[in-house]
């Protein structure tokens, strides 16, 4: 496990922050990190997370943005604890993340809409893509059109 580096990208820092503190309080270390997927949260144990550790929680929720000092509540610490405090088991879902910054990714989408085989699946941005603003917004708006073609009751 690398320690944390001022080079760490927000979320990166934060999951160290996480596994820092687990380990700390349980003696236990965290080998991985979890998918962009959606997750079950119980609001008990994020109560309960905010009154064991105020400061760390605190201190997370006035940052604005992301930054070195931060946790990663519900992202994995929620998981994390509630596995350690014997309030969760590890799950699987069928799940793909495209990358709509590389146009290689793209066929992902095609076989995303038309095998539809898939429980989740996260469209993300890599940060050094070279591809157009407009060219990327044109992709995720014609497969998301295509995918859900009528429009949900909360949609404007």
């Amino acid at each position: 496990a690398l320690p944390l580096s001022p080079d760490d990208e927000g979320y990166l820092a934060a999951a160290k922050n996480n596994r820092e503190l687990l380990r700390r309080v349980f003696g236990r270390t965290t080998t991985h990190s979890f998918f962009h997927v959606p997750y079950a949260l119980r609001r008990s144990i994020l109560t309960e997370i905010a009154e064991r550790f105020p400061e760390e929680t605190a201190a997370t929720a006035r940052s604005r943005f992301r930054c070195a000092e931060d946790f990663a509540l519900v992202s994995s610490l929620h998981q994390h604890y509630a596995y350690l405090t014997g309030r969760a088991v590890p799950g699987s879902i069928s799940y793909d993340f495209v990358d709509i910054g590389d146009r290689a990714d793209h066929a992902r989408l095609g076989r995303l809409l038309q095998n539809r085989d898939r429980t989740a699946f996260c469209i993300g941005e890599s940060p050094d893509s070279g591809m157009a603003d407009e060219e990327m917004a044109l992709a995720i708006r014609s497969f998301l059109t295509a995918y859900f073609p009528v429009r949900s009751p909360y949609e404007a």
